[in-house]
């Protein structure tokens, strides 16, 4: 933004986010740039350089950026509208095109491109994994740019499953989709990967759902089903009416009501009765209990309607307009519910409360 003179050199003003920067520039017209304490001269054929990082530094040219190493040779032409150096010896950068759709690369700190400039999508996962993509398709690649898996509509959700051996890092995918009558799109055929490219879950459902450590809640033409992924089990509900779940905890167990209603306005499920189900089966049918609260200790404290109360949020976590007891982890209602509060459960304890304060 300025220049002023002194001893020789002349010095470069400019502001960025992080406030006023300085840049010396000698009388051919290079630019400082300070490499662990030391002076690097960039080439005068550069507008602007940053310090270097890894002995990589960012440089401008005619308001493109590429990247010189501290040699000051180019690894990345000048000629994109952004650049990131990572930490894994890649450098991500952008182009602008002319219908203002960005295209994105990936090169390797010795310059050699790893992903051609011409996804609009790239995304690093981990272990080396990357997601890149186009418009209409998403695919998994490895730090050589090798494609691991096939192309999908979408990839997402990543999350790290244990397999009863190790943990790996697996994803939804949908290779398909379809317009309702709604004339909303919805996503189909879809299943489970690793960042590998293998298959855990076949490319079959309607929707898809991870829950660690290695569960999977599965919709297909309205029916659920539970998948462990650890051991492959699965085990459907065609005759449950299902209208909303609450996931799936680290037991595999998951809260179901075949009676609640949707209301738009709190967007939320609300009413009804609850009922559980696992890998093995249904736990409790819907229809007795108000809520259900899951404990890790594979307790579930269990709610009804309180006839004394008039209040209408019957359905809150622990409202106090429930009576409450416990099932163990079989189904066996082993307190029947007439406590206004249970709590802090320790290993043959429960705290319970009577009446309201």
């Amino acid at each position: 933004n300025e220049y002023s003179y002194t001893d020789s050199f002349a010095f470069k003003y400019g502001e960025n986010v992080e406030g006023e920067y300085i840049r010396k520039v000698n009388l051919k017209g290079e630019l400082s740039a300070n490499y662990d304490g030391n002076t690097i001269w960039v080439p005068s054929e550069y507008d602007w350089a940053t310090d270097f990082a890894e002995q990589l530094s960012i440089v401008r040219k005619d308001n493109l950026l590429g990247v010189i190493d501290s040699s000051c040779n180019k690894i990345v032409d000048t000629n994109f509208d952004s650049i990131l150096i990572l930490e894994n010896h890649t450098i991500l950068v952008n182009k602008l095109k002319e219908n203002e759709s960005i295209h994105k690369g990936l090169f390797g700190w010795d310059g050699n491109e790893i992903i051609p400039v011409e996804y609009n999508h790239i995304k690093h996962i981990s272990q080396n994994r990357y997601k890149i993509g186009r418009e209409n398709y998403f695919l998994i690649v490895n730090q050589k740019g090798e494609e691991l898996t096939e192309e999908f509509l979408t990839i997402q959700d990543f999350k790290l499953l244990y397999d009863g051996t190790q943990e790996r890092l697996c994803a939804i995918v949908y290779k398909n989709k379809e317009l309702k009558n709604n004339g909303k799109w919805y996503y189909k055929d879809g299943g489970v990967i690793d960042i590998d490219g293998n298959e855990i879950l076949p490319y079959t459902y309607d929707k898809v759902t991870l829950y660690p450590p290695h569960y999977a809640l599965c919709v297909r033409k309205g029916i659920r089903s539970i998948a462990d992924l650890s051991n492959g089990k699965q085990i459907r509900y065609p005759n449950l009416k299902i209208k909303h779940t609450w996931g799936i905890d680290v037991l595999g167990r998951c809260v179901f009501s075949e009676d609640c209603s949707y209301d738009s306005h709190e967007d939320e499920w609300k009413d009804g009765t609850r009922g559980v189900f696992d890998i093995n089966g249904v736990l409790i049918p819907s229809g007795k209990y108000s809520q259900i609260i899951l404990e890790d200790s594979g307790l579930m404290i269990v709610g009804i309607n309180n006839p004394d109360s008039d209040d209408d949020n019957k359905n809150d976590e622990y409202s106090l307009n429930l009576l409450w007891g416990v099932v163990d982890q079989a189904g066996k209602e082993i307190i029947s519910p007439k406590y206004s509060k249970i709590s802090q459960i320790r290993g043959n304890y429960l705290l319970v409360y009577k009446g309201k304060s």
